[in-house]
């Protein structure tokens, strides 16, 4: 080969070169746009947020400075002062099983709470009697019995029942694990165990719905706030100067094809574009993946 035609051959290894450049710049070039894009979409939805929030601001400033707010403050103190507080109005009823004076108010959850649930539950509310309280059970088909004596405090009953609660601690808490439980609606029975009878008793529903992937709350805060997006990641990619080589280590031994298949496409589909594969196979001993 003479000096021209390797000449010819290093111009032609140069226009390669440049070939793949400029189709590298023009994919940056995509990918800063698509991203400028995104910005623009999400400057204007902030705008939109800054421009409500002003606007109720705005109305709440006006209401609160306002001559009729004023006056329904005023009728609110002096209604307060007047009318003796009702703890456990709003909370579920309960029915009383004998004549002894008894108490039971679910707090959480209430009884019209039609929420699908998933994972840990709580149970919270109060409880009292005459002749004090023994426990609480808690009794939902499908799973064990809980039971347990009253000892949250709850200040506000005792100032409402001075008569009845002498400890201040007339709260319970039970925490039920739904996982145990199929999908659909549950009945869940309170009972108040006073002196070895059930004195009352208070009946509601949970709704159970296991949606896949979501054992726990926390499973589902990742989902729908940890969501990548790709083309953001693909331009935070490109800003990087430094770009290690990352090696991928994957032993494998009489693994089967269509797995090992999917586990080869896996890693080539990420992101980083600065990689390698190393699989190592440990005499497997099947022909089809030797």
């Amino acid at each position: 080969m003479n000096e021209q035609d390797d000449l010819g051959v290093r111009v032609d290894r140069v226009d390669d070169k440049m070939r793949v450049l400029e189709s590298e710049l023009k994919a940056s070039h995509e990918q800063m746009a698509k991203f400028l894009q995104m910005l623009e979409k999400h400057q204007e939805r902030l705008n939109l947020h800054e421009s409500s929030i002003t606007r109720v601001d705005r109305t709440l400033m006006e209401i609160l400075s306002g001559r009729t707010w004023r006056t329904l403050r005023a009728s609110g103190e002096l209604i307060k002062r007047l009318v003796p507080s009702r703890v456990g109005v709003n909370s579920s009823a309960s029915t009383a099983l004998t004549s002894k004076r008894s108490y039971l108010f679910c707090d959480e959850p209430k009884a019209n709470d039609r929420r699908p649930r998933s994972g840990t539950i709580k149970i919270r509310g109060w409880c009292l009697s005459e002749g004090g309280v023994d426990g609480v059970q808690v009794d939902i088909p499908g799973l064990p019995s809980l039971e347990a004596a009253p000892s949250v405090p709850r200040p506000d009953v005792r100032k409402a029942h001075p008569d009845l609660d002498e400890t201040g601690r007339s709260g319970f808490a039970f925490e039920v694990d739904s996982l145990q439980l199929p999908k659909g609606r549950h009945p869940v029975t309170l009972r108040v165990i006073s002196e070895g009878i059930r004195v009352r008793e208070t009946k509601f529903f949970i709704f159970i719905n296991h949606e896949k992937g979501f054992g726990t709350d926390y499973d589902r805060w990742i989902y729908e706030f940890e969501r990548p997006d790709d083309d953001l990641i693909g331009v935070k990619l490109l800003s990087i100067e430094h770009r290690p080589l990352v090696s991928i280590l994957m032993p494998v031994y009489n693994t089967e094809p269509s797995e090992l298949t999917s586990a080869i496409e896996s890693v080539m589909v990420q992101s980083m574009s600065n990689w390698e594969l190393c699989i190592a196979d440990d005499c497997s001993t099947r022909r089809e993946v030797r």
